[in-house]
């Protein structure tokens, strides 16, 4: 499969740039993990909200959007909850968007300690 990806940030700053690197990074590990059924991956699409936790876990999964496809929404659970990612200081909360193959991140929140404003 292609890998298709986007990440959107509008990001300034070194530690901005920092998340921006780890969302790519999430991306790109849950991008490897899906593997949706054939006869579905150009026709169906869902969009799922969850948070890595600290330690670098899933965690909150939930369905924003189902395809109506059980083996397809299947398959984008397990892309996201047989991941590990690297662990964090803050929790971080995405939505991704799986459709026709390709695999969108976007953080809705993202923490993060700007050093030159303490």
């Amino acid at each position: 499969m292609q890998d298709n990806f986007s990440v959107e940030s509008t990001t300034n700053t070194h530690s901005e740039n920092l998340e921006v690197k780890y969302v790519y990074d999430v991306r790109r590990r849950v991008a490897r993990a899906f593997f949706p059924p054939k006869d579905a991956v150009r026709t169906r699409s869902a969009i799922a909200n969850f948070e890595v936790d600290r330690n670098g876990k899933p965690a909150e999964f939930r369905f924003v959007r189902r395809s109506r496809d059980i083996a397809y929404d299947e398959a984008v659970r397990k892309a996201i909850n047989t991941n590990d990612f690297r662990p964090r200081q803050k929790p971080l909360v995405l939505k991704v968007e799986f459709k026709a193959g390709k695999v969108t991140v976007n953080a809705l929140s993202i923490s993060y300690i700007n050093k030159e404003t303490e």
